[in-house]
């Protein structure tokens, strides 16, 4: 493939085809460069602080997929909301990354911060369930994944986690009903509109 190494968005397009096959390491190695075109580019124009923040989210996501250096992962999200601080998913995906590391206290801080700035955040209620989950405060975790339901947020997390807590408490019905659910909507078609929240 021919790349025009100015248009980010081909490059963007070509570093998740990358992480698609299993590459993540070109992957991430391939949004360094976007970042560091973008970081020069952001100096002058004011207006591609947007399309920078994404590239460090979606950076971010790269590392975060493969578990290896979390503390990268959590820097490139707070780095996106540096850029654009009304972003609420920037903090939710830090909290995500918070989590894997086992830092409760710190993944809650950054769910509670994507709630103050959207108090619907979807990816925000998900982790506050998973980290009441940690804490085996089954019932608290339940409220926040219902919190996310009653918006109509059709997202698999959603029912993934709540599965996850049905089976903790034993009740494996409603885990596999909660299950099946997760995978249908994993499977279903996606809307052009759906945001980064449905990949998760």
């Amino acid at each position: 493939i021919e790349l025009d190494p100015e248009n980010s968005t081909v490059l963007e397009a070509h570093a998740q085809i990358l992480a698609l096959q299993g590459k993540t390491d070109q992957a991430i190695e391939q949004m360094n460069q976007i970042i560091a075109q973008g970081e020069k580019a952001s100096d002058q124009h004011q207006g591609l602080k947007k399309d920078l923040a994404k590239s460090y989210m979606r950076r971010g996501l790269f590392i975060l997929s493969t578990r290896a250096n979390l503390p990268q992962a959590i820097s490139d999200f707070n780095r996106a909301a540096v850029l654009v601080p009304a972003v609420s998913t920037y903090a939710a995906l830090a909290g995500n990354a918070y989590l894997e590391q086992h830092e409760l206290a710190r993944a809650w801080t950054e769910f509670e911060r994507a709630l103050q700035k959207d108090p619907n955040d979807a990816l925000a209620h998900i982790g506050k369930s998973r980290v009441y989950a940690e804490k085996k405060e089954y019932q608290q975790a339940l409220n926040e994944i219902d919190l996310v339901i009653e918006t109509k947020t059709q997202l698999p997390a959603v029912y993934s986690v709540r599965a996850q807590i049905y089976a903790e408490l034993g009740n494996l019905e409603l885990a596999l009903r909660d299950n099946t659910t997760a995978l249908e909507l994993a499977d279903a078609p996606k809307q052009p509109h759906e945001t980064t929240a449905a990949s998760l």
